[in-house]
């Protein structure tokens, strides 16, 4: 009998044929006994506390399955790692790192700024991580008690997730998350090793909620398995491509591929590249944590020799254990001709992400650093209903939306932060779907908001003119009372953005208790500790907390029309045959920083940079961009660059400069304002950080690389470096560090 038929017999893909295969079933049936009593006897004894499970400094949420293979662990812990990374926290990743030389010894994978181990080091599914999340710390190794504790001591997360710890009992947890594959939750319903089952069915009830994967229909559920989750949140979640890692999305769509993978599911993983309409003419599988040797690359080429290939396609995971050795094999591809391409895979919930993740916050929040593996009395009354993050219970939240039609938004006064309070305007969108918004903001920050479909105008705030010091202040108030707002929203902090609505006898006014204001607001939202924590996107969105509203899932888009895009492109033509200079793929560079010196990376950096790009692709047009006063700057880095180069810094307007980052290729900035532009557009960016903080404000996308070398009086926070300091943060960057950063991201491999 062939393995491969075996293979299928315990996946439940076929039942045993012939005397042979029923004989080896029942061999492995017995086997299963044993198994199942010890694996039954394991989790007893952690369960009456025989062995003293560990509590870690910060909560610790679990993701874990119950069969042997692939279900969707890694791209959940990503879904996870990136959701509480926008709201705030510092989280870190825990991982056993199977195959890799961490598994025994522990070693920290990524430490939230640079990946510190290579893939034999780290393992392929650590390295893997880090690779795609950059700044969150990734520990690895089988004690995952220690790599916990120094996860809290030098990166201060306050945070950990545990990936594969539903079996590993000996971290108390305050989320027990159980992953299970739609199609064949049970596997064929044998434990170990007759099925797929690594623990007994009643081990479900360990679970605070299960997740039912690859679940484009509602799972068929047996009825033990319906019985076991009866009164537990269930959620539904597909795998989705994520098209960006392409650098064109119809690469898998062209004929012929060559196909490999070495994961559990070697199948499912060619059933998802024809799906996506990839025409797979080669296969080859190969073990779970397979690690390619010179004999499988030599044996990979020759096939796709063969059958005249010249695409080939694997797992994300694989593209891990590729870079091992120094990259060789792929090297070895890249010598044959051979294009090679990792199809990356998201978890997606269906039926209301926010439904999940507002699961997610209230379990943080009624039971912190609590042990969720049934360590509990089974009578342990209910707690109450805690009040939303940050609220007080006196304060009449609920605002009738049927009563809410004329809506005032205070803008931000930085074009960053404006662009960041994008979710915000959805979410007020969605929560008053009649209600007509109007932007008050300051002229140079308006143009972020125009053509978006969650705004219907725009008024402006002449701070400096006709609204200037307290009579100013009235003149706009009496403007404003004319209009019959029934809620204002104020996105700053500050006392005075209070004071105007107040002044213009707005009814209901929103925004958070900061300043000295709270009197004047009348749905305040308490500002805590862990709003600081969040993401900028997140912190803005919490502002809804004062009305009882929860925020829905962070929206960062900036729009522009057709006809401004081709005009925007016509000026540029324009001014590159003024200068002599061809047009071709855009390549855009943003060396300036309105918040002051320290935030710029060096200019003779920036020079450095544009003449490399220069020569790895003469085709590119690249552009520096800037305000009127980054003009000088930006001149004095062309001249210096030379080549196919046209400063635009104070020669566009803001709504030209947004249509044009937009169709950059590429992008390369300090910490700004244009930085989260190019983030709202999605453009592949690399931004440069000094002495600000990458946690609240770092660019708000999939396709952007944070690049940082803190000393270590960073993050300072301050305009300019003071003495006796040299501006460490930034000059300890090099340019090739930000060109080899660049190719990765572009490259995805």
């Amino acid at each position: 009998m062939k393995s491969a038929d075996l293979f299928e017999i315990i996946t439940g893909r076929r039942e045993p044929e012939g005397l042979p295969e029923t004989a080896a079933a029942a061999g492995l049936r017995a086997l299963s006994l044993p198994y199942s009593l010890g694996a039954r006897l394991r989790a007893a004894a952690w369960q009456r506390k025989s062995a003293p499970a560990h509590r870690l400094p910060a909560p610790v949420i679990s993701v874990g399955n119950l069969t042997a293979g692939g279900t969707g662990k890694t791209p959940m812990i990503l879904y996870l790692a990136e959701f509480f990374r926008r709201e705030g926290r510092r989280v870190a990743i825990l991982t056993r790192g199977y195959g890799g030389g961490a598994e025994k010894r522990g070693g920290v994978v990524c430490d939230g700024e640079r990946i510190r181990l290579t893939p034999e080091q780290a393992g392929d599914e650590p390295w893997m991580l880090a690779r795609r999340l950059k700044t969150v710390p990734v520990l690895a190794g089988r004690d995952r008690v220690a790599s916990g504790r120094i996860a809290c001591a030098r990166f201060g997360a306050d945070l950990l997730l545990l990936d594969d710890g539903f079996q590993h009992f000996r971290v108390r947890r305050d989320l027990n998350l159980l992953l299970m594959d739609a199609a064949r939750p049970l596997g064929n319903g044998h434990v170990l090793p007759r099925g797929l089952l690594r623990e007994p069915l009643t081990a479900v009830r360990r679970a605070d909620a299960v997740i039912f994967t690859r679940s484009e229909s509602a799972p068929h559920l047996p009825p033990d398995l319906r019985r076991l989750t009866d009164g537990l949140p269930l959620f539904r979640a597909v795998h989705r491509l994520r098209k960006p890692d392409f650098s064109a999305p119809e690469a898998v769509r062209q004929p012929p591929l060559l196909a490999f993978s070495g994961i559990a599911d070697n199948e499912a993983f060619f059933r998802t590249v024809s799906s996506l309409g990839g025409n797979v003419q080669v296969r080859r599988g190969f073990p779970d944590h397979h690690l390619y040797s010179g004999a499988d690359i030599a044996e990979l080429i020759a096939a796709a020799a063969q059958a005249g290939i010249r695409r080939l396609v694997t797992t994300e995971k694989d593209m891990a254990r590729l870079h091992a050795g120094n990259g060789r094999a792929l090297n070895a591809f890249r010598r044959a001709g051979l294009s090679l391409r990792d199809v990356r895979i998201d978890m997606e919930i269906l039926a209301g992400p926010v439904d999940f993740e507002r699961f997610l916050r209230r379990r943080l929040e009624t039971s912190p650093l609590e042990n969720k593996i049934r360590h509990r009395p089974k009578r342990l009354p209910r707690p109450r209903a805690a009040p939303a993050a940050g609220q007080d219970r006196k304060i009449k939240k609920n605002i009738n939306p049927a009563q809410i039609h004329r809506i005032l938004v205070r803008s931000a006064n930085w074009v960053g932060d404006a662009v960041m309070s994008a979710p915000l305007l959805h979410d007020l969108r969605h929560h008053f779907p009649g209600a007509k918004i109007v932007i008050l903001a300051k002229s140079w920050v308006a143009p972020v908001f125009e053509r978006g479909p969650d705004v219907d105008e725009i008024r402006i705030y002449d701070g400096d003119g006709r609204h200037k010091g307290l009579p100013g202040m009235w003149r706009l108030a009496r403007e404003l009372r004319q209009e019959r707002f029934d809620l204002a929203v104020l996105v700053p902090n500050s006392f005075g953005s209070a004071l105007i609505p107040r002044m213009a006898g707005i009814p209901r006014i929103l925004g958070y208790a900061a300043d000295g204001r709270r009197l004047l607001l009348t749905h305040p939202a308490l500002r805590t500790a862990a709003h600081l924590r969040r993401h900028q996107t997140a912190y803005y969105q919490g502002i809804l907390e004062g009305i009882g509203a929860a925020p829905g899932k962070p929206l960062m888009r900036l729009h522009t029309g057709a006809d401004e895009r081709q005009a925007a492109r016509e000026f540029l033509c324009a001014a590159a045959q003024r200068e002599g200079k061809k047009t071709g793929p855009l390549l855009g560079v943003n060396p300036g920083a309105a918040f002051g010196s320290a935030k710029r990376w060096p200019a003779d950096r920036y020079a450095d940079l544009i003449r490399s790009l220069g020569r790895q692709r003469p085709e590119a047009l690249i552009l520096i961009f800037g305000s009127p006063g980054e003009a000088a700057l930006g001149e004095s880095i062309r001249r210096a660059a030379g080549g196919n180069v046209l400063c635009m810094a104070g020669k566009t307007s803001l709504r030209q400069a947004l249509c044009l980052i937009e169709q950059c290729d590429a992008f390369v900035t300090n910490d700004s304002g244009l930085m989260h532009i190019a983030a709202a557009f999605d453009v592949p960016q690399i931004a440069i950080f000094g002495p600000t903080k990458t946690v609240t404000t770092s660019p708000f996308s999939p396709k952007a690389r944070i690049i940082r070398r803190p000393p270590p009086c960073a993050p300072c926070m301050k305009a300019e470096c003071p003495p006796p300091h040299r501006h460490e943060c930034m000059t300890g960057i090099s340019a090739d560090e930000v060109l080899a950063a660049l190719a990765d991201l572009e490259g995805g491999s």
